[in-house]
């Protein structure tokens, strides 16, 4: 049970690592050893979360932009990680959009 949370040496890709949930998982996949790398459209999104990360786990976390909107980011995405790392061991989905509205506007979205 010691090892169990161990993830020294597996690499992790979040995408959506900039935001909020993503984040949170990406720092706790660093905080147990992963490489992590952190992914989605905004740059400087990206960067801001990186080095918090590593303000409070004191481990660096890769950015790589890719819109996961579009297959062939996707896929840029991959081999970039893949020729950086050999492999994905972990891969977590989190990106997410959304949509603010007046209450009263509900029924039109």
């Amino acid at each position: 049970m010691k090892n169990l949370l161990d993830l020294t040496d597996k690499v992790a890709v979040v995408i959506g690592g900039g935001g909020g949930i993503g984040g949170a998982i990406a720092k706790g996949f660093a905080f147990y050893g992963a490489k992590v790398v952190i992914s989605g459209r905004t740059e400087s999104t990206l960067q801001a979360k990186a080095e918090e990360i590593k303000a409070e786990t004191g481990k660096s976390v890769d950015c790589i932009r890719a819109d996961s909107n579009d297959p062939a980011s996707v896929a840029e995405l991959r081999k970039t990680v893949v020729e950086r790392y050999g492999t994905v061991d972990i891969l977590v989905n989190s990106q997410g959009i959304n949509h603010k509205f007046a209450a009263a506007d509900s029924l039109e979205h």
